[in-house]
């Protein structure tokens, strides 16, 4: 099932994906929902970013290509991004002019469903609400001197 989140009239809402055309869903995407029967064509609406996060986290140093070998991390090393740095579908991404050659990364993006702490290996999959793709974009010179990957 393909959950997207779309832009109708002045306000936002949830809806399953088939073929070109949006139901929505009536209920919470994280709990219980129902589809309905209020449909809308896919290019009469605008995509929105998929859901409405309270944080971001990221993993670092995820590429080995990026990592030299005195870096390679023992542990996962993850690091906050703000809710800011999200764009809808087909958003422009702004780098500054000063900025210098900045580079894009495809991620894999977690939408995590439910509160979680302490999870283990065995529970983990099942506070995934879902998957989609992301594009990362980095200024390899400015991370050079930051521990934090702002």
């Amino acid at each position: 099932m393909r959950i997207v989140r779309v832009q109708v009239g002045g306000g936002a809402v949830y809806g399953v994906l088939e073929g070109d055309t949006v139901k929505e869903i009536r209920g919470s995407i994280y709990g219980g929902y129902q589809v309905t029967d209020k449909t809308h064509r896919l290019a009469d609406v605008e995509l929105l970013v998929p859901c409405e996060p309270t944080k971001l986290l990221a993993m670092a140093r995820n590429y080995q290509s990026h990592v030299r070998p005195a870096q390679t991390p023992t542990k996962p090393e993850l690091f906050f991004k703000t809710v800011s740095a999200l764009l809808p579908h087909e958003g422009t991404i702004v780098i500054p002019k000063e900025a210098g050659k900045a580079d894009y990364e495809g991620e894999l993006v977690a939408v995590i469903g439910k509160r979680a702490k302490n999870v283990s290996k065995e529970e983990a999959l099942s506070y995934v609400l879902g998957y989609t793709c992301g594009n990362d974009v980095s200024v390899r010179e400015w991370q050079d001197n930051d521990t934090q990957w702002w």
